[in-house]
């Protein structure tokens, strides 16, 4: 396959353990997985704060938007809730999105993950 058909390929990646291939491939070479297509995020397949690499989204809300990814260093599955792009700069809700993170780190229940 000649780089310029590769270029018009989906991209995809492997939920499981974040390979991304650069060829046609359905299923991961690493797992055996079956590779999902990335989207139109733009932050799914990148790795962000040098140790999470964006999986794929879980969710979105009001103000932000919920991935599933991978921390790079403990090699595990971790969900990454970041503000939405159409709100990057507002103040007043970059400062509720802190206080909602303050919140529910005070939360100890053993059917809430830790924050």
């Amino acid at each position: 396959m000649t780089d310029r058909e590769q270029a018009f390929l989906p991209r995809k990646i492997c939920v499981k353990c974040g390979f991304i291939p650069d060829d046609g491939s359905i299923y991961c070479i690493r797992d055996g997985s079956q590779l999902q297509p990335i989207g139109t995020d733009r932050l799914i397949g990148t790795t962000v704060a040098e140790r999470y690499q964006i999986l794929e989204i879980l969710g979105r809300g009001g103000m932000s938007v919920v991935y599933k990814a991978r921390h790079l260093f403990m090699n595990r599955f971790v969900a990454f809730k970041m503000i939405r792009s159409d709100f990057h700069g507002d103040d007043e809700l970059l400062q509720r999105f802190q206080q909602e993170a303050s919140a529910v780190s005070s939360l100890k229940h053993p059917n809430i993950v830790p924050v």
